[in-house]
Order: structure tokens, then sequence, then C-alpha cells
């Protein structure tokens, strides 16, 4: 039995394509790497939403943040997390929020010196 289970995976799989892949989107037009992508919308108005990832370019590292207030359509935002302070020590692990007051927050790991870190916005 084992056997024929294992027999039918390896025929299953065989039949996958990379064409079942999700192609790539790019939220903000740049070079700079991408990564672990999230997004969530805005509890009261759908339209809204709020994307971070884990950019890279070269050695510097931060979180992008970006914004689109007509449901995807259009995106504007940047790779750098824009705090007003230094933007070291920024690890990846994005994780944005729009609280129920319209609050966006962005919480991310450390690089160097560990532990999780947030940053927000009213405007």
């Amino acid at each position: 039995m084992k056997i024929i289970i294992f027999s039918v995976l390896i025929i299953l799989s065989s039949l996958n394509t990379s064409d079942s892949q999700i192609p790539n989107f790019r939220i903000h037009p740049s070079s700079n790497a991408q990564i672990e992508p999230s997004i969530t919308r805005h509890p009261e108005n759908p339209l809204i939403m709020f994307a971070a990832a884990y950019t890279i370019s070269n050695s510097f590292r931060s979180e992008g943040n970006y914004f689109t207030t007509d449901g995807g359509v259009t995106w504007f935002g940047s790779d750098t997390c824009n705090t007003g302070s230094s933007t070291s020590n920024h690890g990846g692990d994005p994780g944005p929020v729009i609280d129920k007051d319209g609050r966006f927050i962005l919480t991310h790991q450390g690089g160097f010196i560990v532990g999780m870190y947030s940053t927000f916005s009213t405007n």
C-alpha cells in the first residue's frame, strides 16, 4: 500500500509544470529585491491596502512600504522604511497592519540587535 501511495505521489508531482507558479509582481518599480511580501487592507475601506516587503540593495536592507487607495490598481511608496531615524538594524519579516482607527503599523525583526520593532503613521 505504501508503494502505491508513493508511486501516485511521484506521478502527480511529475505532472506539475512551472506554468502553475504565480508570476512575480514587483509592488514598487525599482531594481531592489522585494522579498517576504505581506499585505493587509483597511478594516472599513477595502480599496485602501498596505503592503510591506523586506528590501535588499547590495548590503543595505530595510522594509519597503507600499500603499494603494484604489484597490491595488496603482501603488505608491518606498523601498526604504522612512522613519526619520536610522534604517539600520532591519532584519526582515515585515508585518503591515492597519488598525481600527486607520493607523498604519509596520513591525519587523531586528538585524544585528535581536528583537521585534515597530513604527507607525497616522497619515
